[in-house]
């Protein structure tokens, strides 16, 4: 980072300024299908953050690594609660009855029903 901005490094190539960091993928596409002669969609980057702190940088990899971890049990919890829903409707359960054993709404019963 510098005071302005941030600055993007490739492999063997000049560094470029951006001033925000939500730029860096088009503005390293856009810098390296220039120095290179071609269009910038058929240039691929990945972009790798080097914040010179070791811990800084656990606790960001810590803190994205939670937040995929929490989206894949979330995942696997509407699945659950979708086949509970199909397997109680089965058993005779009306959608209200449903709703109350799980502790959602009649709507969200019904919205899984339909799902």
């Amino acid at each position: 980072m510098t005071p302005d901005g941030w600055e993007l490094h490739f492999e063997r190539r000049k560094p470029v300024h951006i001033r925000r960091l939500d730029d860096a993928a088009s503005q390293a596409k856009v810098a390296l299908s220039r120095e290179i002669g071609s269009d910038e969609n058929s240039v691929s980057v990945q972009i790798r953050y080097d914040l010179a702190s070791d811990e800084l940088s656990s606790q960001i990899r810590a803190a994205v690594q939670a937040t995929a971890d929490a989206a894949r049990t979330q995942t696997a919890a509407a699945v659950k609660m979708r086949d509970a829903v199909k397997s109680l409707k089965k058993h005779g359960l009306t959608g209200r009855d449903i709703a109350h054993v799980l502790g959602v709404s009649p709507q969200r019963v019904s919205q899984l029903l339909r799902g």
